[in-house]
């Protein structure tokens, strides 16, 4: 068994092993309810989890990857003007279209 499985079986209040071997040192369970203190080595005062539990109830705080509201505002107005400009080119574009046009009709005419 391992560690994260017998904590697992610890936090959803099953009877937890009387003894568990873990390296090459038995423990044995106390029957105390702290994590802290509930495997003790035999024959010496060593708890199995006592460095690790400092560790496992430290509160950690979780950090989303969400873009705060002022990158949204400005992402909102990047991508307004991106749409102006993709318009104001296609309309240069198009004129200059028509202008090449109107000067290849002009040129003809006077051609002619």
């Amino acid at each position: 068994m391992k560690i994260i499985d017998l904590l697992n079986k610890i936090a959803n209040g099953e009877q937890p092993p009387n003894r568990i071997k873990y390296s090459s040192y038995v423990f044995k369970y106390t029957g105390d309810k702290r994590l802290s203190r509930m495997y003790v080595m035999e024959h010496q005062e060593t708890y199995l989890f006592r460095d690790m539990v400092a560790t496992l109830t430290n509160e950690v705080k979780i950090i989303e990857d969400k873009p705060s509201e002022e990158i949204r505002k400005l992402q909102s107005e990047i991508d307004i003007l991106t749409n102006k400009v993709e318009h104001y080119y296609s309309e240069v574009v198009s004129f200059r279209d028509k202008t090449r046009y109107l000067k290849d009709e002009l040129k003809k005419l006077k051609e002619d």
